[in-house]
């Protein structure tokens, strides 16, 4: 009886999961469409009294991602693609994190890890985020990895060769110092691979900053020592990149 009540649950919010993506989908063929004729609509979800610093507090991250539907959103093949477009992005630089012991800041539930882990033969694949829950769903979906809970505006205790963070510093307050910080964790001879929405098209109120890609550019090249050679680009049309080699 127990198992029918968790089987009627999750395809309760497996329901919920694809409703969601059709009216998305719908929503954005309008815009598309609309767009061509040179008309620029944007769909947004009305707010109240939203709280962008509330929305990114460790107590509302987890209770976020304790939903079944969200869940079912994290690991569904539409999502995972933003992730191979990270590797192309990797391999067109010339990057190759063979035998290297990586990190990724904000891990999630390892999804970048896992995919990076497939592609490549690191050495060794090691996440940090500051949400208890998504550590728990990363170790089960990708147990080769190393995870721990971990503070981005307190230094790393140890470095590695690679390090991500992959839309993250849009929902931090001091996003300079958390970038410092993440830096910090490259060896010299090392590298980083950092990810924003495109703030031209981003409109989610649960966002603290906004990058054009012009704005990007120059965030990033104050943040970073003149010697470390620097590249920006996009990843997909809505979301922005930054490879640091030092």
């Amino acid at each position: 009886m127990k198992t029918t009540k968790i089987s009627a649950k999750l395809s309760f919010a497996f329901f919920k999961y694809r409703s969601k993506v059709l009216i998305n989908s719908f929503l954005k063929s309008i815009h598309n469409l609309l767009y061509k004729l040179g008309v620029d609509i944007r769909f947004r979800k009305k707010e109240a009294a939203f709280s962008a610093l509330e929305h990114n507090s460790i107590e509302e991250v987890n209770k976020f991602y304790s939903s079944a539907d969200k869940q079912f959103e994290i690991t569904s093949a539409a999502h995972q693609k933003f992730f191979q477009e990270i590797i192309k992005s990797l391999e067109k630089s010339g990057i190759n994190l063979n035998d290297k012991k990586i990190a990724d800041f904000g891990c999630g539930i390892g999804n970048l890890l896992s995919h990076l882990h497939k592609h490549f033969n690191p050495a060794a694949c090691h996440g940090f985020d500051f949400s208890e829950i998504l550590l728990s769903l990363a170790a089960k979906r990708f147990p080769e990895g190393h995870f721990k809970q971990h503070d981005i505006y307190i230094q790393a205790n140890d470095q590695f060769d690679f390090v991500f963070c992959t839309e993250v510093i849009e929902h931090l307050l001091y996003p300079e110092k958390a970038l410092k910080n993440i830096l910090s964790a490259v060896k010299l001879g090392g590298g980083a691979f950092i990810s924003v929405p495109n703030g031209r098209k981003d409109t989610f109120a649960g966002h603290i900053n906004f990058w054009s890609p012009e704005s990007w550019e120059v965030f990033i090249r104050s943040q970073v020592a003149e010697t470390a050679l620097i590249q920006t680009g996009y990843v997909t049309t809505n979301n922005l990149y930054a490879i640091i080699l030092f």
